[in-house]
């Protein structure tokens, strides 16, 4: 790591396999708080590769999925599910938890930003997950974004788009800013 940047070595990343290895590793806390985890992959067997780091992009699952359990409620349910649309493939992870207020979801992606709700509840955390999901996920050359609605939960969506066969697993480096490592 130079000067806040974190190189990172591209290769074919399967999709479906990141997020089986995410669920994997959160069901245990999540069954701990009494939630039950959802993997829905739509057209498996269809390819859902990317050009990426697997490492950084488990990465961005993981802090998601986190969220998702310090943010809902016993009884819930946390729902990722991955689809092809187009060119991009889509992974949404979404949560029945506390919601996030209209008025806060801009400032989701600023450092060390934490919503109302997460003060309130003295929820562990240092306002660093989601910044550092999106500067991965913006080196990947993909968005993302948060929908949600307090007392129904949350939904962020991850759109990374689909190689082109010229550059699949080309070695190059990414880079992103201020990514530390993996928490």
């Amino acid at each position: 790591m130079t000067d806040g940047r974190v190189t990172m070595r591209t290769e074919s990343v399967d999709l479906d396999r990141v997020a089986v290895e995410a669920v994997a590793a959160i069901r245990p806390r999540a069954d701990e708080q009494g939630l039950s985890v959802v993997l829905d992959i739509v057209d498996v067997g269809r390819s859902r590769a990317v050009v990426g780091d697997a490492m950084r992009l488990g990465q961005v699952l993981d802090n998601l999925l986190t969220n998702a359990v310090k943010f809902s409620v016993r009884g819930g349910t946390i729902r990722v599910s991955l689809e092809r649309e187009r060119h991009t493939i889509v992974v949404r992870v979404s949560d029945t938890g506390v919601g996030v207020d209209p008025d806060e979801i801009p400032y989701l992606f600023e450092r060390l930003f934490r919503a109302r709700h997460a003060v309130e509840r003295h929820v562990q955390g240092a306002g660093l997950g989601l910044p550092i999901a999106k500067a991965i996920v913006e080196a990947h050359h993909g968005s993302i974004e948060v929908h949600s609605e307090v007392g129904t939960g949350t939904t962020v969506t991850v759109r990374l788009p689909l190689p082109d066969q010229s550059a699949a697993g080309d070695g190059s480096p990414l880079a992103i800013l201020g990514a530390s490592s993996r928490s």
